[in-house]
């Protein structure tokens, strides 16, 4: 099983008060690491000193997930804190070339055309996919289970993006699955991959055994695992 961790938290610069020295020694298991947007007020210095050398470590495969969200004040967003601590990480990552998992534009002014990069959550159209295939050829979309929800209108991309750019994610704990949503079950975890699969296959008409494989495939490309 591959199995990549993201891990968006603000970075102790204490090497022995890190969740890597928990889990980094399972078979099995990679981490993907970065300053999430609502942590960004948070974000200094030193934390970049940490984050940067957190991104050393042999099991770290890339620097996500990273982004802007304005979705909630409770978190006490600030738009410009949020594009400074972005454009930061995304530097960090062209420096140290470190995959990106992220979900923004302004990856169009600061990362280089063959960057290898995550597009998380994706719920676009194909044709705002097809932009951002054009801008970046070594891009890979990743879709939840928010697209088993009965809620969501699909607008196809999981359906006409070519197999060999889709990922499969949970967003765990978030986003339990549309056909367990009314269940006891309240947060999701990595094994509800496989409703997306399901979703996916269902939408291409194709076995879920072939979206499992070729995610699996696209999983080692995209993080080289």
């Amino acid at each position: 099983m591959i199995f990549a961790y993201g891990h968006e938290v603000i970075f102790s610069l204490d090497p022995q008060d890190d969740i890597l020295n928990l889990v980094s020694n399972e078979n099995g298991v990679w981490h993907a690491i970065g300053c999430h947007p609502k942590s960004a007020t948070e974000f200094g210095v030193s934390h970049e000193k940490g984050l940067r050398s957190r991104l050393s470590h042999p099991k770290v495969v890339a620097l996500g997930e990273i982004g802007l969200d304005y979705s909630a004040k409770s978190f006490g967003f600030n738009a410009d804190i949020q594009k400074k601590v972005l454009i930061t990480q995304l530097k960090l990552a062209v420096e140290l070339y470190h995959l990106l998992s992220t979900a923004v534009t302004l990856m169009m002014i600061y990362v280089p055309r063959h960057h290898k990069i995550h597009l998380h959550c994706f719920s676009r159209d194909p044709v705002t996919a097809q932009r951002w295939m054009d801008a970046f050829p070594n891009i890979f979309f990743g879709f939840t289970p928010v697209i088993t929800y009965s809620s969501w209108e699909p607008p196809l991309s999981a359906a006409q993006i070519p197999l060999d750019r889709v990922l499969l994610e949970t967003d765990a704990p978030y986003f339990v699955p549309g056909q367990i949503k009314d269940t006891s079950v309240k947060l999701s975890h990595p094994g509800f991959a496989l409703f997306t699969a399901e979703k996916i296959a269902e939408l291409r008409d194709i076995s879920v055994d072939d979206v499992l494989r070729a995610c699996r495939q696209n999983t080692r490309n995209m993080y080289g695992i």
